[in-house]
């Protein structure tokens, strides 16, 4: 393999990572070599004890620290965390903090991260390169992953290729919300362990509201999402359970089969709001602030019907109940792709979308003078903003259509919004056929 400069620097701090048992330096270079600069936070485990008691020991000859140092040289402005189960040679030095942890034991593993120098913290790059074996590993990122930035990396070094061992990764790693590769790389003499397992988070694609006609949805979801995102991403359906969609103009009903949208489109997760019947506690509590916002503060409320706006706010309540309910279940992803059940898209989703540097990524076309809020690819930061909207509204209730309260919103929590004009679509109605007007 072709020298690089983070083989060079590894090498001169007395690293393993790019010399005698294992080459990773190559890969890490091309994985980090234009990020040098803005990555600021890396935490790696097993900093390289000599103690020959303790197993994964690095032989009476071992530099402990020897990596830790390579990456502060290689990533200038980034704060170096170590953590082992040695204590004596956890010592810090500048730019580099070193903690204990026992990497089999969930107890020391959350006592490390309470840490006041780490509880607060998230990192660009994890690297688990302490006890190489199935369980030590998984034990530890089940217990660490929350602590990934999330567009993060995070690497399992020295997996053993046995093609055992590689499927009980397989069996462990296909249960969580992440993408990964497993690298097994070439070695002129060592084709046991030189193999990595590289980790980044999935994408969560929501579909959100009752579902008024599910065949040219699935086949316009199909076509336009799922072809260009289902191996990168994680399918959340939030929608009212065992329900009817009642089409108040052509006076029909339209029952819901949820299990035939589950089945059809691979969703991985179903949230069920519990507004599927108009007498539920919640669902009259909703009606009650509906007519609350149109008695009490008039304006632009008083330009939608009771039911308009009752439906405004079930949507607002759902996406609240998303953010708390993964909240919850401690799932975190890299982008929120967040989809309006009664939207059928004309253009394909284009993953370069996910590539922008603004927070937000939002239909160009709005009817009211705000953001458009059918369709929405949103950073943790910027989703977690639009789904503060109900919880907003009903503390300080706003005189605006939605689409100018997403504004009002997203402008107060200062995220940046990028209006893509490729992003089109028209309204799915519930007899099937399409709005004449594309958003």
């Amino acid at each position: 393999m072709e020298e690089t400069p983070l083989c060079t620097i590894m090498q001169k701090h007395g690293s393993d990572k790019g010399q005698g048992r294992h080459n990773y330096t190559p890969l890490y270079h091309n994985l980090f070599k234009n990020k040098r600069t803005q990555i600021t936070n890396i935490f790696e485990l097993g900093i390289g004890t000599t103690n020959q008691q303790i197993p994964s020991n690095m032989g009476p000859n071992g530099t402990p620290k020897a990596s830790l140092r390579g990456w502060k040289e290689y990533f200038p402005n980034a704060t170096i965390h170590g953590a082992d189960i040695d204590t004596t040679i956890l010592k810090d030095e500048k730019n580099i903090q070193t903690h204990y942890v026992d990497q089999n034991n969930p107890q020391t593993i959350q006592e490390m991260w309470n840490q006041p120098s780490l509880k607060e913290q998230t990192f660009d790059i994890i690297i688990d390169d302490g006890l190489h074996n199935h369980q030590a590993n998984t034990t530890f990122l089940t217990n660490s992953l929350k602590k990934l930035k999330p567009d993060g990396t995070y690497i399992i070094e020295d997996i053993n290729t046995n093609p055992q061992n590689i499927q009980q990764y397989q069996n462990t790693l296909n249960q969580l919300p992440i993408n990964y590769r497993i690298h097994q790389i070439p070695h002129p003499t060592n084709n046991q362990d030189n193999c990595t397992i590289i980790i980044t988070r999935k994408n969560a694609i929501i579909l959100i509201g009752q579902v008024k006609n599910f065949h040219p949805l699935a086949k316009n979801f199909h076509t336009n999402i799922h072809q260009h995102l289902h191996q990168t991403s994680h399918y959340i359906l939030i929608t009212s359970k065992n329900t009817t969609y009642t089409n108040l103009r052509q006076n029909e009903n339209h029952p819901i089969d949820h299990t035939t949208i589950l089945k059809h489109l691979n969703f991985t997760k179903e949230i069920y709001d519990g507004l599927e019947e108009e007498h539920t506690p919640l669902s009259q509590h909703l009606h009650q602030q509906t007519k609350h916002l149109i008695n009490t503060y008039g304006g632009a409320w008083e330009q939608h019907s009771t039911t308009s706006t009752n439906n405004a706010l079930k949507l607002l309540y759902s996406l609240h109940l998303l953010y708390h309910t993964l909240k919850d279940q401690n799932q975190q992803y890299n982008k929120y792709i967040i989809l309006r059940s009664d939207i059928h898209q004309d253009t394909p989703f284009n993953p370069e979308w996910l590539n922008n540097e603004e927070d937000a990524t939002l239909p160009e076309f709005a009817s009211y003078g705000g953001y458009n809020d059918r369709y929405a690819i949103l950073n943790p930061k910027a989703y977690t903003s639009y789904c503060s909207r109900y919880q907003k509204i009903t503390q300080n209730p706003q005189h605006l259509h939605s689409e100018r309260y997403l504004k009002e919103t997203l402008d107060q929590d200062h995220i940046t919004v990028k209006e893509e004009k490729e992003i089109k679509f028209r309204l799915l109605r519930s007899n099937g056929t399409l709005s004449d007007i594309q958003y």
